[in-house]
């Protein structure tokens, strides 16, 4: 489970991975709220987790979301968010106080009671069918707009989090105040999200550093909670230096490997495509026909089928002389002897194309993809599709 069988899978897109991840997070929320009534602490704390793991997705694209995308979801789910918290805590803490015993914890443990109960029934109110419908429609539109490789993405945000705790651990635990021991657990559990959410995408020995993260999670939460409750009960502080010791131990041990696995072998088929775009995007004719059969059946987007190498040389030509353009974002899809690319189109529009808007200089950037068979260790087959409609609003707006 934490290896990658092939490349294909490596290359999977982001918003293919990001919404399978985000449905099965908001099939959980939705299976236990009929179960707030229970009153089970149990629930409320796997609806938080399932919306802070959410939250996590979110961030870990955020740079690719439309501007103002990342507040309007916060802004859908925070207030729940924070009811649920004050209903976790208000559970965890109240049995620290039980446990500790007297007049002043039980007092403490009655204002708990009154707080959890009216978080509680505001979480009721808001978790309705018509707000998770919202949600869901408001996180698949956003996602939908993404494009590029998942595991770009995904490493990024591991070396990101990996950078943010080895800043704050560089020097003694026992100098951290107590704000920067709580963005510690915090990015301690962002980073054991990612890795849970996308094993598939981990190297081996993910469950270890994973384990690990819990454990500091556990061990500074742990601490926090108690030494916050003994401060409401007026009972000395416990001392941070042994839990600053063994979490200290734990995140020097975290070890996490962000490069994507090599393929020992590529498919022919795949490095023929591998190296038809790499003379699009050099803007080598030669070396792009040189990938293609002398019969290569050409499937023009919105167009006829052409025949042969020399049909596809006239069109490229006419198409170099009206567009400059470049690939980005590439994933190629391998299955026999077929096999599918994904990408971003990026380009200016050089001089006016028949039937087209006037060429202003206009630059356009779209979603495309490109279909391929290949015969006799050359392509056989490219068949192109993209958006007309989407580049006439990018070169006309």
């Amino acid at each position: 489970m934490a290896e990658i069988s092939d490349c294909a899978n490596r290359e999977a897109l982001v918003r293919d991975v990001m919404r399978d991840a985000m449905d099965v997070q908001l099939s959980k929320i939705r299976d236990l709220v009929p179960r707030l009534h229970t009153d089970d602490p149990e629930v409320v704390h796997k609806i938080r987790v399932a919306f802070r793991r959410i939250r996590t997705l979110i961030r870990m694209v955020k740079r690719k979301l439309p501007k103002g995308a990342t507040a309007e979801l916060k802004d859908q789910f925070g207030e729940v968010l924070t009811h649920l918290g004050v209903v976790r805590n208000a559970d965890v803490q109240s049995e620290i106080a039980r446990k500790l015993g007297g007049r002043r914890a039980d007092d403490f443990r009655k204002t708990l009671a009154g707080e959890r109960a009216k978080s509680l029934e505001k979480c009721r109110q808001s978790l309705t069918s018509d707000f998770l419908r919202d949600l869901e429609e408001a996180v698949h539109d956003h996602i939908r707009q993404i494009n590029g490789r998942f595991d770009k993405h995904r490493d990024r945000a591991v070396k990101k989090l990996h950078r943010e705790i080895s800043v704050r651990t560089k020097g003694s635990l026992l100098s951290l105040d107590d704000a920067s021991i709580h963005s510690l657990r915090i990015d301690a559990k962002r980073l054991r999200y990612i890795l849970e959410l996308f094993p598939a995408f981990s190297e081996s020995g993910w469950e270890t550093a994973r384990d690990q993260l819990i454990e500091v999670q556990d061990l500074i939460g742990d601490w926090r909670d108690q030494n916050f409750v003994r401060s409401q009960v007026r009972v000395d502080a416990l001392p941070w230096g042994p839990v600053a010791d063994r979490v200290a131990t734990l995140l020097g041990a975290v070890e996490l490997k962000t490069e994507p696995q090599s393929c020992d072998t590529m498919s022919e088929i795949e490095t023929l495509i591998r190296a038809y775009f790499k003379a699009f995007n050099d803007h080598d004719l030669e070396a792009q026909l040189a990938t293609l059969h002398d019969h290569v059946a050409h499937d023009i987007n919105q167009g006829t089928r052409e025949i042969g190498i020399d049909r596809f040389r006239a069109f490229k030509m006419h198409m170099d002389q009206c567009y400059r353009e470049q690939i980005t974002d590439l994933v190629i899809m391998i299955n026999g002897d077929r096999g599918a690319a994904e990408f971003t189109c990026s380009g200016t529009y050089l001089a006016t194309d028949e039937g087209l808007p006037e060429a202003k200089g206009q630059t356009y950037s779209i979603p495309a993809a490109v279909f391929f068979e290949a015969r006799d260790g050359k392509l056989s087959r490219v068949t192109s599709y993209y958006n007309l409609q989407e580049w006439l609003d990018a070169v006309t707006k």
